[in-house]
């Protein structure tokens, strides 16, 4: 029993410790522009480029759901769009955005996908829900590979909306799964039956 305990244990542990995500909180250099800018985090290289004078690590909206610090963070009334580059294609991703609107927005960005080559393999729109002086969405993405993409914001559409500022943050990549996540506390659990039988 407490073999089979063990190659459990071992088993379950080792299919969770493949997960080599990272996150970028936009904190991980001084504040600067995007422009040019590269992150190294974990063995993930991220290119930024920007039409905007786009701001990495500036202040991100308050008392927000999916963004909880510093921020790339887009100045207002200028086009918006930003493009992040991958190092190596990715399959999955996923970060949490705001918009300086004053309702909810249907189709507050456009993600398009490009491969390796730099032809466009897919796009998709998400939208955003109104707090209090700005609305906030999140977008995640799962499929196949990766090697760029392209952000769209949203512009205003009325005089409610005088500025189209943008804010992105915590820009995960290779997120595990929520099974990989049980199968981690599932293998915690066999740890701690397999200590309290020896």
């Amino acid at each position: 029993m407490k073999k089979l305990l063990f190659t459990l244990s071992v088993l379950m542990l080792a299919s969770v410790s493949t997960w080599g995500g990272v996150v970028l909180t936009m904190d991980e250099v001084s504040q600067q522009t995007v422009n040019g800018l590269t992150i190294s985090k974990n063995g993930y290289d991220f290119t930024f480029s920007s039409l905007v004078d786009a701001q990495y690590n500036l202040a991100g909206p308050p008392q927000a759901l999916y963004l909880t610090g510093p921020a790339i963070v887009g100045l207002p009334n200028q086009d918006e769009e930003l493009r992040i580059e991958f190092g190596s294609p990715i399959d999955n991703f996923q970060f949490g955005f705001a918009l300086s609107f004053f309702s909810d927005v249907a189709d507050a960005i456009t993600v398009a996908r490009y491969d390796e080559r730099g032809n466009k393999v897919g796009e998709e729109k998400a939208g955003a829900q109104k707090l209090v002086v700005f609305a906030e969405g999140f977008y995640k993405y799962k499929g196949g590979p990766v090697s760029a993409i392209k952000i769209t914001f949203a512009s205003p559409d009325n005089s409610q909306n005088p500025t189209n500022a943008f804010a992105i943050d915590n820009f995960a990549v290779d997120v595990p799964e929520p099974a990989t996540v049980a199968l981690a506390g599932a293998a915690l659990a066999v740890l701690a039956l397999r200590r309290k039988l020896a």
